[in-house]
């Protein structure tokens, strides 16, 4: 999968969780973004967000462990890791 298909794909699957959770009212609050890395990083792509969006998820749906973050950003067909709090770095598709 190249880079604006992962993005693509990170970015459907957390606006289907937003509507699936009724959570519409805050899409234009969070701040969240998916974008590309440069070659020669250690990752393909990186998904950021900001402090509202984690302790959104935080508060209304327990502690943001591997299963939510694989459901809210459709990362079950990658290998991935968090890299803080408020980053999630996406190193390849899993085959």
């Amino acid at each position: 999968m190249k880079k604006q298909e992962i993005i693509k794909h990170v970015n459907q699957s957390f606006h289907n969780w937003i509507e699936s959770e009724g959570l519409s009212e805050y899409r234009n609050d969070l701040d969240f973004a998916v974008r590309e890395t440069a070659e020669d990083e250690h990752c393909l792509v990186e998904i950021c967000f900001d402090g509202l969006l984690y302790d959104l998820i935080n508060n209304e749906f327990g502690y943001l462990n591997e299963e939510k973050a694989e459901k809210i950003f459709g990362l079950s067909k990658f290998e991935w890791e968090p890299y803080s709090s408020w980053k999630i770095d996406i190193h390849k598709e899993v085959a």
